[in-house]
């Protein structure tokens, strides 16, 4: 099955209300990217700074959205090509890692490999059908180009769950980059890492 609830809020009261119903949640700045507009707030964090971050997002973007924290299992995606006429073309599943809500890196794998490591967790199937809905329901207007949507697996009650729309970066994602370097050794397995050494961020490949 699938889980996912977003609330888009205009002031730090509907946030305050929704922190109380959930107990610990999810803000995210609507326009951001790479964790940097994400903060996970529960009922004991310090409030006057996260209220200064609320307003400073609500006056520069209109709202924040709020989701309740999930218990995650493991982030995954899925890619894709829009053609600017309506048309979606999927590329592949971006099976990676974050920290804190920042990305840290992929899995390099043939897509049934990829498949098979989510299929642990979920029926393969329910991720073909969502992949047919994105396919067939999703208007992006005349954007032409990449995007991807980040999902995940959350434990639910006594199994797991399927969150399809964590986000949608209308961008070239890290995920298409992984998808481009994956190995064409089909049964190869590798891990693509993002390193900062002090000076500079470094794109390593290591085999697993």
């Amino acid at each position: 099955g699938t889980v996912g609830e977003a609330f888009e809020c205009a002031t730090a009261e509907e946030v305050r209300e929704h922190l109380e119903r959930y107990g610990q949640v999810v803000l995210k700045a609507p326009w951001s990217s790479s964790g940097r507009g994400v903060r996970f707030v529960s009922a004991d964090t310090g409030q006057a700074t996260i209220l200064n971050w609320l307003r400073n997002v609500i006056a520069a973007q209109g709202s924040v959205m709020v989701e309740p924290q999930y218990r995650k299992i493991r982030d995954f995606g899925m890619e894709f090509t829009a053609d600017g006429r309506g048309g979606i073309r999927y590329c592949g599943l971006s099976l990676f890692h974050t920290q804190n809500g920042a990305y840290t890196g992929n899995i390099l794998a043939a897509e049934h490999v990829k498949r098979e490591m989510i299929g642990r967790y979920l029926p393969v199937g329910l991720l073909d059908a969502v992949r047919e809905r994105v396919q067939a329901s999703l208007r992006l207007g005349d954007y032409e180009g990449a995007f991807g949507i980040d999902m995940m697996v959350v434990a639910g009650d006594g199994g797991f769950l399927l969150h399809p729309c964590v986000e949608i970066n209308l961008r070239r994602t890290m995920g298409h980059v992984a998808l481009a370097v994956s190995p064409a050794d089909e049964e190869t397995v590798q891990v693509m890492r993002i390193v900062y050494n002090g000076n500079n961020y470094q794109l390593k490949i290591q085999r697993l």
